[in-house]
This record gives structure tokens, C-alpha cells and sequence, in this order.
């Protein structure tokens, strides 16, 4: 299937699903989402695509950091055209549904991550193990 589509939508495809660039993936994508802006049968999926971007890349971060300085946040947000409010709105409904645990702090100017709850309880489960040993 993907074999059909141009070279640019599965670059797309294998960045956002396959690869692991918690630092660089915006910056990797940023080519693609300039050309699918060009492209009038592609530019109608950019909002929720950028969308997807950002959950995604946070979702990296968030598996690597437990904390990052806002400015690079910032940084992230604005390379996919995003203001803080809309972000806050896109980050704000993946936490809700569990997909992300992510604390924006202006007053410390960092954001913070949580690791998700499955992962934690089964790294408990697994010290609880080795604890009994």
C-alpha cells in the first residue's frame, strides 16, 4: 500500500510510526508538512496531522525525559505552527484519554513528564519480583 503513495507520505508514514527521534522529529518532518501545505489534496489534513505530530513527539520526549526547559517546548509548539493556547487544547484531550501525562509549569518554565501508569506498575511488579528472590 504504501509503495503507491509519494515518496514524501512515506517518509511521513515511517518517521511518525516507526523511527524514534524524540529530539528531531518536528525538525524531520518539517519538509513534508511544507510540501503537503503546497498540495491541495494534502493541506486539508494538516491540522489534524500537526495534531498527531505533536502527541507523538511529546510521547517520545516523554519516554526519554522527565522534564524539559520550556523554551525547547515552545520551540516544538512553534515549528508546527501552534500557539501555547492550542497546544494546551491538543495536550489537554490526549491526557484525558490517557495517551500522554504531560505538565506544562510557566511558573518553573518547564514542562514535566509522567511516566505512564502501565509502565510503572509493571516495573513494580517486576522489583516486587526480583525483591522476593
Amino acid at each position: 500500500m504504501l509503495s503507491s503513495l509519494p515518496p514524501e507520505l512515506v517518509t511521513l508514514y515511517n518517521v511518525i510510526e516507526n523511527e524514534f527521534h524524540p529530539l528531531d522529529m518536528v525538525e524531520r518532518l518539517l519538509p513534508i508538512l511544507d510540501w503537503m501545505k503546497q498540495t491541495d489534496l494534502y493541506a486539508q489534513f494538516l491540522p489534524q496531522l500537526r495534531a498527531t505530530i505533536l502527541i507523538r513527539s511529546l510521547r517520545q520526549l516523554e519516554s526519554v525525559y522527565s522534564v524539559i526547559k520550556l523554551e525547547n517546548y515552545d520551540k516544538l509548539i512553534s515549528d508546527l505552527s501552534f500557539d501555547r493556547h492550542e497546544a494546551e487544547r491538543v495536550i489537554s484531550e490526549a491526557s484525558s484519554s490517557k495517551q500522554l501525562h504531560v505538565r506544562v509549569d510557566y511558573a518553573q518554565q518547564c514542562v514535566y513528564f509522567r511516566p505512564h501508569l502501565a509502565e510503572r506498575e509493571v516495573l513494580s511488579s517486576y522489583l516486587l519480583k526480583l525483591s522476593c528472590k
